[in-house]
């Protein structure tokens, strides 16, 4: 009977330290789990945050891009309007010397056919011959 004791107290001990391994292995399971949980609320934070700037930075980038189109832009027509600008005053500059010549020219008692063209000229003589 002492054999069947010692048998039932090896038997109560195994019992105990099975309810003992169970109970370790179910807060195990419950910690791994919650440690999941976290980590799963973690990582769609993280996509989310990803996600976002994702966004944000084909925001800024189509951004960056219509403002230096319009950037290009702006300067083609600057360019455009300097460029009419300086042929207009090379234009200008040669009509002046070429008036300051005529006048140059007028003061030497030379009538240039720049500054009154020849049909003119002569229409207006004709005109004073007529009247004489």
């Amino acid at each position: 009977m002492e054999d069947v004791n010692i048998l039932s107290s090896h038997m109560n001990k195994l019992y105990k330290m099975n309810i003992g391994l169970s109970t370790a292995l179910s807060q195990h399971e419950n910690h791994r789990s919650s440690f999941i949980a976290t980590s799963n609320k973690r990582m769609v934070n993280v996509l989310k945050g990803i996600q976002n700037n994702m966004v944000e930075l084909q925001f800024i980038q189509a951004e960056f891009f219509t403002t230096r189109r319009n950037v290009e832009q702006t300067l083609d027509y600057a360019m455009s309007t300097l460029t009419n600008q300086v042929q207009t005053t090379t234009t200008l500059v040669t009509s002046f010397e070429e008036l300051k010549l005529e006048i140059f020219d007028l003061l030497r008692g030379r009538l240039s056919p720049l500054l009154i063209p020849e049909n003119i000229l002569q229409d207006t003589l004709n005109d004073i011959h007529m009247l004489l």
